[in-house]
């Protein structure tokens, strides 16, 4: 009789061990299984819409401009980085990412000084002087035909007279303001442009200013648009 009950309880401890719950020690565990790997973020890419420019753009997702530049040299290698096109997507590189150097392109030759006489008028509001250094010694007048085709027809000539005489090596008397059109570095690079807008090729600063026309009207020039 003693064997017996013997034989009921040790069944009786092996049942128990069969039916011990998940989880407790020597048992089957429901808890997920780690991944040795964590997934890679999506890359993040930005449209580029108009009137925007890589600096700005770079400060919107904190990284510095030579990263975002170098992220996407392919694209922006053949200008360079101060010019920027509505409609590109951008890869945007996380700020601890290493990139190599994208070269940048050969800066646009000097344009030859020229001889001129006679003071230059000034538009209300803005004084207008000569760049005085070595490279200029006089402010370059406006040369007669020399300008982007059509720019009188689309009101250009009249803005260029009103800021600055016609003078496309005009700098103002605060020294902001620069050129034909009188940019200032912001909106001279929003267009494209790069270097002193007064140190840039005639054509050049009427292409930038025909552009900047076609996206914001006369707003630019409110005293003479």
């Amino acid at each position: 009789m003693r064997r017996k009950f013997a034989s009921i309880l040790v069944m009786m401890a092996a049942s128990l061990l069969l039916i011990q719950p998940a989880g407790a020690e020597g048992g089957l565990s429901r808890e997920p299984l780690a991944t040795s790997a964590v997934a890679q973020a999506e890359p993040i890419t930005h449209r580029v819409e108009p009137g925007e420019y890589l600096d700005l753009i770079a400060q919107r997702y904190g990284v510095a401009w030579p990263q975002l530049y170098d992220a996407n040299c392919g694209l922006m290698a053949p200008k360079g980085p101060h010019h920027v096109e509505a409609g590109w997507e951008l890869r945007v590189p996380d700020p601890t990412e290493t990139l190599g150097s994208c070269p940048l392109p050969a800066p646009p030759p000097a344009p030859a000084a020229a001889a001129s006489s006679g003071s230059q008028p000034a538009r209300a509001g803005k004084a207008v002087q000569a760049a005085a250094s070595p490279a200029r010694k006089a402010p370059t007048p406006a040369p007669s035909g020399s300008h982007a085709a059509g720019s009188s027809d689309s009101g250009l000539a009249s803005i260029r007279q009103c800021e600055s005489g016609g003078d496309y090596g005009a700098v103002s008397s605060s020294g902001k303001y620069r050129g034909a059109y009188q940019f200032d570095q912001q909106t001279w690079e929003s267009v494209g442009g790069s270097g002193d807008p007064a140190a840039a090729l005639p054509a050049e600063q009427d292409q930038r200013a025909a552009a900047l026309k076609q996206q914001r009207g006369s707003s630019p020039w409110p005293n003479c648009g």
